[in-house]
């Protein structure tokens, strides 16, 4: 019983994980036109981000973050949640509802 379980629950995650992603809407936006100049690194964007988000002193001080979303596997039919909590230094937990089902794992190491 519990090896059928857990085959069930490897399966479910495998198609989770290997069915093709679809953007949600299909049309373009009207963009404007590109500029001519340089494009700015990555070190200059990652600045701009995190001053805009309360500076790296905020973001050293989080330890906890916790991620809802929900997914669809159009090709099964399925609908499902996701929540994912993590806690510093290194404790995980993800949670995935999916159809009638609910599949957890932590992700703590030894």
């Amino acid at each position: 019983m519990k090896s059928t379980v857990k085959l069930a629950v490897i399966s479910v995650l495998l198609l989770a994980y290997t069915v093709p992603c679809f953007s949600q809407s299909t049309s373009t936006p009207n963009a404007a036109p590109a500029k001519d100049g340089p494009l700015p690194s990555v070190d200059e964007i990652a600045a701009k981000s995190a001053k805009g988000s309360g500076g790296k002193e905020a973001w050293a001080k989080l330890s906890t973050l916790v991620m809802t979303g929900t997914m669809e596997i159009p090709a099964a039919g399925l609908t499902g949640k996701i929540e994912v909590y993590s806690k510093a230094p290194n404790k995980t937990l993800r949670i995935v509802t999916l159809a009638d089902g609910q599949f957890v794992k932590s992700l703590t190491p030894l």
